[in-house]
């Protein structure tokens, strides 16, 4: 079983996404083509609307529920107008337990699941579902399907501080 290693926990303040999102199937096969498939369609969108970052670039993508289904946002931090099409979220301040996925992005949800289901029930870390169930932060040490890849995979924890 791999396992993955905690960088740290990390406080980040609330920040703004601006994105696009979609419903996930429950699949996580089926996710893996849509996630990759999507990915495509949002940097088109924002080549169109002129969002394209360069330099220390970063983009998000959060899976949360709304509720009833399952969702998958791709965004980046908020520019000063929202473009059409796009919507904005909003995340909230947290403590986050911050795992590093290295590698191409086909082992991603090898890296999840070992996380949800070896890693978390075997830690005293208590994640905050409420919020939403995790984000991925990709900046400037991702490079698409490389072995050298970075992608941090950052969960909303609890963290008693008393």
């Amino acid at each position: 079983m791999h396992n993955p290693l905690v960088s740290r926990t990390e406080y980040l303040p609330s920040f703004s996404l601006c994105g696009h999102s979609f419903q996930m199937s429950m699949s996580q096969s089926e996710n893996a083509v849509l996630c990759a498939s999507f990915w495509k369609k949002f940097n088109q969108a924002l080549t169109a609307n002129r969002l394209a970052q360069s330099g220390h670039w970063k983009k998000y993508a959060l899976t949360y529920s709304d509720g009833a289904d399952y969702r998958y946002f791709c965004g980046i931090p908020a520019p000063a107008a929202t473009p059409p099409g796009f919507q904005m979220m909003q995340i909230p301040a947290s403590h986050y337990l911050v795992f590093e996925h290295r590698g191409s992005t086909r082992g991603i949800a090898k890296t999840l699941s070992d996380i949800y289901r070896h890693y978390l029930p075997n830690s005293h870390y208590q994640h905050e579902r409420s919020i939403f169930i995790h984000f991925e932060r990709y900046d400037h040490r991702f490079r698409w399907n490389h072995a050298e890849s970075l992608i941090e995979i950052c969960l909303p924890i609890f963290l008693d501080e008393s």
